[in-house]
């Protein structure tokens, strides 16, 4: 096992990531439950010891799956509606979106890339407090309207080489806060597209993303 302290966000609060592969880093911060040590103190893990290991060593087996409701979208440029007095903890988070060209349901991941007309760039805006008011539950702090930012265009399937590779950032206010490389995704294109669609038709036009 190989650990490392990071920062996801430039001059952000540090986080401690397990290193997959050699090359990919999973943020502890995002693997569920109560872990027995603090997942932004390396120090906090190191005592913790073998009450730690097997704790990190349980990543996620599955993506988990959410909704935003289509009034939560809004331009790539616009404002982002702040509904001052039902929350006041926003967060953002920079998300590569798939546009399903070709419908289906049980799509193979073999044959899941062909299923996407094109990418675009999404920011999942989040109201915190409010999905912890909702019992952690993702749609309602998720979906407040204007909370979707996505464009400014579609790059057709053709243009995109490997979608694995992409860089892409999150700017607020100007400011750039988040920037990383589509290749960190934890689970990749082919595996959740396969995943969502078990049992559960996609059709032209959805939008879906993932960080």
């Amino acid at each position: 096992m190989r650990l490392v302290t990071f920062t996801p966000r430039p001059h952000g609060p540090q986080h401690l990531g397990l290193v997959r592969d050699g090359k990919e880093v999973v943020d502890l911060k995002g693997i569920g439950g109560e872990p027995p040590f603090d997942p932004a103190d390396m120090i906090s893990l190191v005592a913790a010891g073998a009450k730690a290991r097997p704790h990190v060593q349980e990543m996620p087996a599955h993506p988990a799956f959410f909704s935003k409701a289509p009034t939560s979208v809004n331009g790539p440029y616009a404002d982002v509606p702040a509904h001052k007095g039902v929350t006041e903890k926003l967060d953002w988070e920079v998300e590569l979106g798939l546009i399903i060209g070709k419908g289906g349901c049980n799509i193979r991941e073999a044959d899941a890339l062909s299923h996407i007309f094109g990418y675009t760039v999404v920011n999942d805006v989040s109201a915190r407090d409010v999905q912890r008011q909702h019992g952690q539950q993702w749609f309602k702090g998720k979906s407040l309207d204007g909370h979707c930012p996505m464009g400014p265009w579609i790059a057709t399937a053709d243009e995109i080489a490997n979608p694995q590779e992409l860089d892409i950032e999150c700017r607020v206010n100007g400011v750039i806060n988040q920037k990383s490389n589509t290749r960190q995704m934890y689970f990749k294109i082919p595996r959740f597209l396969a995943e969502l669609s078990a049992g559960l038709t996609l059709e032209p036009g959805d939008i879906i993303f993932s960080g």
